[in-house]
């Protein structure tokens, strides 16, 4: 099973997942179940006077958790708004994630709204309240597909999932195509987590590394290249 804490060290929205025994990769697949992971998060409220909604911001704490769903947690009061969900990793702007209506109807109540999956650790919601009193998010339920990662243990030792490399790629295997379909799966527990002493990080590209460098030379480019341009104008005009 995929927990939270997997999904937190993952840094390739679960891409960057490998199980190896005896040094040797083993081939896998994740499988969705019928069954939801949920998880709840603190909200932030406040007010846009000039479109008349409340801003509802929460912070998941890492980039990286799968969510499709979010419940907002409110005061039981009646009340019937059009919502707008956002959301953004640690440096982009907001973009829209989808659009909704929550209400509370007598007996009947709307609090979920639906949008594609997302991965990004920010999430807003624009609740907009028209000429009504705003209303209070208590707190945020976010929610996705449970997840499992199916690999053939047809010998018996010790295997390891890794995970956390930065820039992993999504791996293709045949067992995605070949894997046995009447085979009963049995499931097994994480041990605990320990970092890999021998794990490196892949060296920058080193515009990124020298940053200034790289501005240097473009100034020195223009610099140039203007220095060209005014001469040839010169000798075009004698």
């Amino acid at each position: 099973m995929i927990e939270r804490l997997l999904y937190q060290g993952s840094r390739a929205e679960s891409a960057d997942l490998r199980i190896v025994r005896d040094q040797i990769e083993t081939p896998y697949i994740i499988r969705f179940l019928d069954a939801r992971d949920e998880f709840s998060t603190s909200a932030t409220n406040s007010q846009e006077t000039n479109t008349h909604a409340t801003l509802v911001t929460a912070d998941i704490g890492f980039q990286g958790l799968p969510h499709d769903r979010v419940q907002l947690v409110l005061d039981r009061v009646p009340f019937y708004r059009s919502v707008t969900v956002e959301s953004r990793r640690d440096s982009a702007n907001w973009r829209v994630a989808g659009h909704g209506l929550i209400s509370r109807i007598e007996d009947r109540v709307e609090d979920t709204v639906w949008f594609p999956e997302q991965w990004d650790r920010y999430l807003r919601i624009h609740i907009f309240n028209h000429d009504n009193p705003p209303l209070v998010v208590r707190r945020l339920i976010l929610s996705a597909e449970s997840r499992v990662v199916d690999f053939p243990a047809e010998a018996g030792g010790q295997y390891w999932l890794y995970y956390g490399s930065a820039g992993a790629h999504r791996p293709s295997y045949d067992f995605a195509q070949t894997r046995p379909l009447h085979v009963k799966p049995f499931m097994i527990e994480l041990g605990p987590g320990e970092n890999n002493p021998a794990y490196r990080e892949s060296p920058k590209p080193w515009t990124d590394r020298r940053p200034g460098v790289l501005y240097g030379v473009l100034a020195l480019a223009i610099v140039i290249m203007g220095f060209i341009a005014v001469r040839f104008l010169l000798k075009v005009k004698s």
